[in-house]
């Protein structure tokens, strides 16, 4: 893939959950829209893992859209933060909806995933 290039490697539309990456560079942009919950998991871990293959250096996941998230879904977070860790990944999290930020929140795992 091109430095320069704008790329996106999947959206992955199901009724009440949207999943894509864009890259730029060495950048990824994960933009998640509807509910985060064992329902949607094996798509995210599917286009997680084609994102990783693209070897990014930094991955931004915006979870501005996200109306519901449940364990799994917090889990699949952590996942993908403790999987930024091991590679040398800088990861952040931005835009958090309402949903997003109350279950991080009671989780107590804000500090870990840097929100």
């Amino acid at each position: 893939m091109n430095d320069d290039a704008e790329d996106s490697i999947g959206g992955i539309p199901k009724e009440g959950f949207d999943l894509n990456v864009q890259l730029e560079g060495r950048s990824a942009l994960l933009r998640v829209a509807g509910e985060i919950d064992l329902a949607t998991a094996e798509r995210w871990g599917s286009l997680v893992a084609t994102m990783f293959a693209e070897d990014p250096s930094s991955i931004t996941v915006d979870l501005g859209g996200v109306t519901f998230i449940d364990s799994t879904g917090l889990r699949l977070l952590m996942q993908l933060r403790e999987a930024c860790i091991d590679s040398g990944v800088t990861m952040s999290i931005v835009h958090i909806a309402e949903p997003a930020k109350r279950v991080i929140a009671v989780a107590g795992v804000a500090e870990y995933l840097g929100v």
